[in-house]
């Protein structure tokens, strides 16, 4: 509730930035969430942390001056949607995008592509059009073979009933999804100038230390990083 009320207020703010404007969207992995245990999620968001070396804020400097994260835990894709307007009213010149996770972990993950083309619509049809840059979604088959043999990691992957719920051969065939929403996604690059599609958790090989050992399903602090990293590598590439 808190969350939401924040958003309402955030959006009944006017902002007369005299720079650029960042916005980022997305779910739990911009959130930070669980990337350390007991500090604030937002201090180790890949997009906006203030204790991570690198993020994709610091990456932007002084090309900006307002930066919103309208990122939240537990969002899909249709709730991208929703952040996508609330960000429109903001007038961005860089958004992120981070999403599909939840949804391919709920059975949702065939809504990803399709609403993300929504979202790279909507925010490009005015005449002032931002830089969008799209990470892919994460490869949860790589998360579910980490977790089987950690107490931990079993216990926490019944929150995604893709994990531990499924059989071999459906996890195989989600993974499949996940490829092909991917190139969907992919393609928006070629189709949208000004969309920049960026490689962060599927095709990185991440290493067992990338991950949270709070809840072993989202990235660690050094997961993070790396995300930054992947994100700044595609921005310093666009300009």
């Amino acid at each position: 509730m808190r969350q939401v009320a924040f958003v309402t207020l955030l959006l009944a703010w006017t902002v007369q930035a005299r720079g650029a404007t960042y916005v980022a969207l997305g779910d739990s992995i911009t959130s930070g969430t669980n990337a350390v245990t007991g500090v604030v999620f937002s201090d180790y968001s890949w997009a906006v942390g203030r204790k991570l070396e690198r993020t994709f804020v610091k990456a932007l400097g002084d090309r900006v001056d307002a930066v919103y994260s309208l990122a939240i835990p537990g969002a899909v894709s249709a709730i991208l949607k929703a952040q996508a307007v609330l960000a429109e009213n903001l007038k961005p010149d860089y958004v992120t995008i981070e999403i599909g996770a939840n949804d391919y972990g709920w059975g949702l993950g065939h809504r990803v592509a399709p609403d993300v083309r929504w979202v790279v619509e909507r925010l490009s049809r005015g005449e002032k059009k931002p830089k969008i840059f799209v990470g892919m979604i994460p490869d949860l088959e790589w998360l579910y073979k980490l977790g089987r043999g950690r107490r931990l990691c079993q216990l926490t992957h019944w929150l995604a009933p893709f994990f531990l719920k499924a059989s071999d051969e459906r996890r195989a065939e989600i993974s499949r999804d996940i490829v092909a929403s991917n190139e969907a996604i992919l393609a928006l690059a070629d189709e949208f100038p000004n969309v920049f599609v960026v490689d962060t958790l599927d095709g990185v090989t991440l290493e067992p230390e990338d991950v949270s050992t709070v809840d072993c399903i989202h990235p660690s602090a050094r997961g993070q990083q790396r995300i930054a990293d992947a994100f700044i590598q595609v921005l310093e590439q666009s300009e």
